[in-house]
């Protein structure tokens, strides 16, 4: 399992997890579509356009089988 650490600032996440969506071979609709969000709203968070809540991370981070870790500074 890939693993974030949630210290990182939210764009660094977001660009682990666009880097890990490619590296699975997955289109931005396919994930909307795993983590049952509106079409393009994946899009739109990568792009910097919107801005996901946590939740919204933590399900996207585990439809890439990725894990959202609390690391101390």
């Amino acid at each position: 399992m890939m693993e974030l650490q949630a210290h990182q600032s939210e764009s660094m996440v977001i660009t682990q997890l666009r880097k890990r969506r490619v590296e699975m071979g997955l289109s931005q609709r396919d994930v909307d579509d795993m983590i049952e969000c509106a079409e393009g709203l994946v899009s739109k968070w990568e792009c910097g356009d919107r801005v996901p809540h946590f939740g919204s991370i933590s399900k996207w981070a585990d439809a890439l089988n990725c894990h959202l870790m609390d690391v101390p500074n």
